[in-house]
């Protein structure tokens, strides 16, 4: 995942079975804006990954439909 986001992790909790996982020091890298997903502005490269308990998962593919129609 570090190499997906080019460093450290960051994860951000948006859903109970969803997460966005994010290069921690993205903003003071001066990584280029990404996306802005329920109010949060994301930069650099980010993983959205289902979570089941503590455990990161594949998303299902209703959650993917949904978050498609989202960040449009």
């Amino acid at each position: 995942m570090q190499a997906a986001v080019g460093g450290y992790i960051e994860t951000v909790t948006f859903a109970s079975d969803a997460v966005v996982i994010c290069n921690e020091e993205g903003r003071l890298q001066g990584l280029p804006h990404n996306c802005t997903f329920l109010g949060v502005d994301f930069v650099g490269p980010i993983l959205i990954v289902g979570r089941t308990g503590d455990e990161l998962t594949d998303l299902d593919p209703d959650a993917m439909g949904l978050l498609l129609v989202v960040l449009k």
